[in-house]
């Protein structure tokens, strides 16, 4: 886990970028946004807990309930497919 993190965040292919903002929970969905930019934000992927230890997969509990709005910090890759720029979040941080 720590190697695939550092991938992403040390690759100079698709660097990851750490982010502040906030996060919207949706029924099913969460989507952060930064500034005028949104990003869908999966409920299931690799996060930080409150100790600063990593867990694989699962819902991060700092996203919220549904129909809540609060703070995040995350990290995105940006990529181009088939000549669309788009952005993949990777992993939430929910050690603060």
């Amino acid at each position: 886990m720590a190697g695939l993190i550092g991938f992403l965040v040390d690759s100079n292919d698709n660097p990851a970028h750490v982010l502040h903002g906030s996060v919207y929970v949706g029924d099913g969905q969460a989507t952060a946004r930064v500034g005028t930019t949104f990003y869908v934000v999966p409920l299931s992927l690799p996060w930080r807990d409150a100790q600063g230890r990593w867990h694989e997969d699962g819902l991060p509990p700092c996203l919220g309930t549904s129909g809540s709005t609060t703070p995040i910090t995350f990290a995105a890759v940006d990529f181009t497919r088939d000549g669309l720029r788009a952005s993949s979040v990777v992993w939430v941080d929910c050690s603060r």
